[in-house]
């Protein structure tokens, strides 16, 4: 599963609703669940902010839904199994005691996606490729098409300019932050073969970028062109981290099941491969 939140440096809300709201409800499921923060209208937006374009779309247009910050997961809207109706697949932020409850049902549905990602970086052009493969269970999609999102998103970005609860600008420590979406906002289709699919992309780190911070995220979701956004769900996903390492760097999904050492000593965590329903 996969939780997209919604945020701005021109919300003072931010820092109190994600580091004493949302954070502690999520800790407890951070290694089964991939987390993208989408920034609109500040520094770390990406396009001519087309994050506000993603949220209005999730709103099917309508600007007094949208809330910052807001939370979404798996693009499914909230609270369906529990009987609570909802209309759009964002909502606001969920409070540590019950966002517990979401998480469990997001990864306790079931699916017919698998996804991996491989990934390989040559350092003396701080270039790479990324690779997503996986396969659809035989007759389960139909002839429905479903589209795959990859970002490349870093930790630890630091800020001056996040407004804070007395309205000044202030320092602030981003996680989760879009560097680079590799593919269209709602994604590209994926050619299937047999059930099959493996497609790549080309990916660049800039200079300012702290590779030890980076990782890759890729979700495979149905089409949100042909589904509308109540339907635009994610199916899977998967991420794992990118590591610095002399030379040309190779990371599979295999090799990110065990510990990885950059070379200054610092452990890199590399989750490449997620097991079906996760």
């Amino acid at each position: 599963s996969v939780v997209e939140f919604f945020e701005s440096e021109s919300s003072y809300y931010v820092p109190t609703y994600y580091d004493e709201y949302f954070y502690p409800g999520y800790a407890n499921f951070k290694d089964r669940v991939s987390l993208v923060a989408h920034h609109l209208n500040d520094q770390f937006m990406t396009g001519d902010d087309e994050e506000t374009a993603m949220i209005l779309a999730f709103a099917d247009g309508d600007s007094t839904q949208v809330y910052i910050p807001s939370q979404m997961i798996d693009r499914t809207p909230q609270f369906q199994y529990s009987g609570i109706g909802c209309d759009i697949p964002f909502t606001s932020i969920v409070l540590p005691d019950y966002s517990g409850v979401l998480y469990q049902e997001a990864l306790a549905r079931p699916t017919c996606v698998s996804v991996d990602v491989e990934a390989t970086y040559d350092a003396a052009i701080a270039e790479g490729v990324v690779s997503v493969s996986g396969h659809i269970a035989e007759g389960a999609m139909g002839d429905e098409r479903l589209n795959v999102t990859v970002y490349l998103l870093e930790d630890n970005v630091y800020t001056d300019s996040q407004e804070q609860s007395d309205l000044s600008m202030g320092d602030y420590i981003h996680d989760n932050v879009v560097r680079l979406r590799l593919t269209p906002m709602f994604g590209a289709p994926l050619d299937v073969t047999e059930g099959d699919y493996r497609v790549a992309f080309d990916y660049f780190v800039e200079p300012e970028w702290k590779l030890e911070d980076m990782r890759l995220v890729a979700l495979v979701s149905r089409d949100m062109a042909t589904q509308g956004y109540r339907n635009a769900n994610v199916m899977n996903c998967a991420e794992m981290s990118l590591g610095i390492f002399s030379g040309i760097t190779t990371l599979t999904a295999e090799e990110g099941e065990a510990a990885v050492f950059d070379m200054l000593g610092r452990q890199v965590r590399t989750s490449g491969k997620m097991p079906r329903g996760l």
